[in-house]
């Protein structure tokens, strides 16, 4: 009776539960669709969100008189702006950076896209000659 506990929930440290997308995913897709897959999910999240501040915005809309529209209109524009600069500035960074000295809780460097590199460079000189 108690050999059943010792084996059947053994957790597994190559397919623990986690924030990854591919956790469960992990033996049935390969790495590059997996790579996509994790980039899927952030467009998709990230065009979520922009529809949730879309609805907000029609919610904030219908709460208040019709002279004040434009300036709640105005507002959550410059919201959603000032929100996407700080993302690219700070944001990605946190996100997407190095967290090596952190742990990898969360990221230390690419503030600013400081160290992307640049994959569509096309050097123009050499396939000219």
């Amino acid at each position: 009776m108690g050999d059943w506990n010792q084996t059947a929930f053994k957790p597994d440290p190559y397919n623990s539960p986690g924030l990854s997308l591919s956790s469960g995913l992990s033996s049935e897709i390969d790495n590059g669709n997996a790579l996509y897959l994790k980039h899927y999910q952030l467009v998709y999240s990230a065009s979520i969100v922009i529809l949730m501040q879309l609805g907000f915005t029609f919610l904030e809309v219908g709460s208040v008189r019709v002279q004040f529209t434009k300036g709640i209109l105005l507002k959550n524009m410059v919201d959603m702006i000032i929100s996407a600069i700080m993302y690219f500035a700070i944001g990605f960074g946190l996100a997407f950076g190095d967290g090596s000295s952190t742990s990898g809780v969360f990221g230390t460097n690419n503030f600013f896209l400081q160290s992307i590199e640049n994959d569509t460079n096309i050097h123009h000189s050499e396939a000219a000659s």
